[in-house]
């Protein structure tokens, strides 16, 4: 009894582990408005002024391109210390998917994270479906700080 309670949950971690989840991103739901979550990490030799204008670029890409429909972020200020290093958080919001997949590829955007590369040690990214039924927004123009 005992090695047939051991094969079966050996089967069962094997099917956990090798089997496509249902959670994989070619399975998520893309209908509706993608809420695009990026946080940064920048690295300990990054000046102030460096990761100012990081943030500075940012922001600008956030009003310009069409493909984003709103914007925001900023520097971390949660009291309960678990950002594991990252001190920016940005939220960009695509009205599809199709906009998201554009903004990804796009020159600026690719630009952006060329640039970036000296001095971001690491970037977090998720993306999810927005429930949030708000009107369309167009993003604000960003303060030049």
């Amino acid at each position: 009894m005992k090695k047939l309670n051991g094969f079966v949950v050996v089967l069962c971690l094997f099917f956990l582990f090798n089997t496509p989840s249902a959670l994989q991103a070619e399975t998520l739901p893309t209908d509706g408005r993608i809420i695009h979550i990026v946080c940064l990490k920048f690295n300990e030799q990054a000046t102030p002024q460096q990761i100012e204008d990081v943030v500075r670029e940012f922001r600008t890409l956030g009003g310009s391109l069409p493909q984003i429909a709103a914007f925001d972020g900023g520097a971390n200020v949660s009291r309960e210390k678990h950002n594991n290093g990252f001190s920016y958080c940005f939220s960009v919001t695509f009205n599809s998917a199709k906009d998201r997949d554009d903004y990804l590829v796009h020159p600026d955007h690719l630009a952006l994270i060329n640039r970036s590369k000296p001095v971001v040690s690491d970037v977090f990214v998720m993306d999810y479906v927005s429930t949030n039924k708000m009107p369309d927004q167009k993003p604000n123009k960003q303060d030049k700080s």
